[in-house]
């Protein structure tokens, strides 16, 4: 009798999972039929010259298109990413929660302690390049499904930068990050749960502490300031008891940087710990 039961709720899981994914191709194909359109649109004034059709790209114009068509794709990514994520919570989200799903999310409060790895680029020239560190956030529910997110973290590593006689090593980089806003819980059951949240907070970049005296720039880093930032992302918990969960959260760094918006890939794991029986 235990092995058929167990059987039954691998067989409920896969069919979640299997529907969710169906329900997510829609938003996919949202996301991605404009950038084609926005693609073709731009193909023809890219073999065109003066009204005679060519083989080949004018010099003149070659660094523009490919300009244009990185920002096309930039473009692409960044609504792929969103409409990927929100999908993912509307596909996931149930009609209505049971009373043993009620358990684990009626606490008003949660804490989550991780680890953090960010990839991102120290300086406008410079290659993205690994950081590491921790994550920790608090949120407190208002409602079952809708919560505010005070989140911290901070980020450690090296420039890759040129050799140069002014320093024997890749200098030191680290950030610490701050942010606030609000977070929507999609999906809730027994195993797991999905969030949504947009954040927006401060960055605050140190890039001095191995180069002295000397300003970071002469390396091609950016320097060291306090500067907007924007996370949107999303969480997926697995619960292990009504209490804790083990948690997963992607997202996307927005960050100002030396005059315009960085976007750097982000992600965080660690545990959830739930506190407050309000909800």
């Amino acid at each position: 009798m235990a092995t058929t039961a167990s059987v039954t709720k691998g067989d409920e899981m896969n069919g979640e999972i299997r529907k969710s994914i169906s329900i997510m191709r829609l938003p996919l194909v949202i996301a991605l039929a404009p950038c084609s359109r926005a693609r073709l649109a731009e193909a023809p004034s890219l073999f065109l010259e003066e009204g005679v059709q060519s083989n080949k790209y004018r010099p003149s114009q070659m660094g523009a298109d490919k300009g244009k068509e990185s920002i096309v794709g930039n473009i692409c990514r960044m609504i792929g990413i969103s409409i990927l994520t929100f999908g993912l919570g509307v596909a996931t989200a149930p009609a209505q929660a049971t009373g043993a799903t009620q358990a684990y999310y009626s606490y008003s409060n949660e804490v989550y302690l991780g680890g953090n790895y960010m990839r991102a680029a120290s300086g406008p020239t410079l290659n993205d390049t690994n950081f590491g560190g921790w994550n920790v956030s608090a949120t407190h529910f208002v409602t079952p499904f809708l919560g505010v997110t005070a989140d911290f973290q901070g980020d450690y590593g090296h420039a890759p930068i040129s050799p140069s006689a002014q320093l024997a090593n890749n200098p030191f980089v680290y950030q610490h990050l701050f942010f606030l806003g609000p977070q929507i819980r999609w999906h809730r059951s027994e195993r797991f749960s999905s969030s949504l949240r947009i954040l927006v907070g401060a960055t605050d970049t140190v890039s001095n502490s191995d180069t002295g005296r000397i300003p970071p720039s002469t390396f091609g880093l950016y320097p060291s300031a306090t500067t907007l930032s924007l996370k949107p992302g999303g969480t997926f918990d697995l619960n292990l008891s009504p209490r804790v969960a083990l948690r997963l959260a992607p997202g996307v760094l927005l960050e100002r940087q030396g005059g315009s918006f960085q976007r750097d890939f982000n992600v965080s794991t660690g545990i959830v710990f739930r506190i407050g029986r309000n909800n």
